[in-house]
């Protein structure tokens, strides 16, 4: 990630990997953003059949747990939910294979093409920036710029 970071001044991320990416680019300015789930996403699980067999899907441990109390936290009160990871393959397998219905981000679903069953509804799983967020990026983005207009024109 550095090298293909070399020519960016400011990089945004979820306040979910804010850390990791200050860790791994320490000379560049981290924004932390607040990625909150699609309402539309928990709207389709809301209405969902109390019989169907959801299955989660996430990248890692971490995103099972977010998206989970993401889920409980508008009182959708599923106990019919599996959860899987990309790293636990044999799981993995077992959920898919199970559900009526998987829930995933986009980029997890692109990793699992070809091995979900065709008889499963998918719904992906996507997070939106709020206002808020967007608001506090551009702060950011025009308070950067005057600095990076002063450097330029020291270095002429």
């Amino acid at each position: 990630m550095p090298g293909r970071a070399s020519g960016l001044d400011i990089v945004a991320t979820t306040l979910f990997h804010v850390e990791e990416v200050r860790a791994r680019l320490p000379a560049r300015e981290v924004i932390g953003l607040m990625a909150a789930p699609d309402f539309r996403t928990l709207d389709d699980v809301a209405h969902l059949p109390p019989q169907e067999r959801i299955a989660l899907v996430c990248a890692t441990q971490e995103g099972v747990e977010s998206k989970e109390r993401s889920i409980r936290a508008v009182g959708i009160a599923r106990t019919r939910i599996r959860t899987a990871t990309l790293s636990r393959p044999d799981r993995l397998r077992a959920a898919l294979r199970d559900a009526d219905v998987i829930l995933a981000s986009p980029k997890v679903l692109e990793r699992l093409a070809g091995q979900i069953p065709a008889r499963v509804r998918v719904i992906p799983f996507a997070s939106v920036l709020g206002e808020g967020a967007v608001r506090l990026l551009e702060q950011r983005i025009h308070a950067w710029r005057p600095d990076r207009r002063r450097k330029e024109t020291r270095r002429r």
